[in-house]
């Protein structure tokens, strides 16, 4: 496998990741690297900003 670039893949107001491509010869493919962490940073992100707003909603 040879290294092809980068896909990158953003989330308004959060931010941006590269996520890697590659090309493999004998087959033709382009596979790309796993991108679970980025949903996983977004689901965090979010989950933790809505509990935030709930508290201050509770507390006001």
């Amino acid at each position: 496998m040879v290294d092809n670039g980068f896909n990158e893949y953003t989330k308004s107001g959060l931010g941006a990741v590269k996520i890697g491509k590659y090309l493999c010869k004998q087959c033709n493919e382009t596979p790309e690297e796993d991108r679970s962490i980025w949903e996983k940073i977004k689901t965090e992100f979010f989950n933790q900003l809505g509990l935030m707003l709930m508290s201050r909603d509770l507390s006001g």
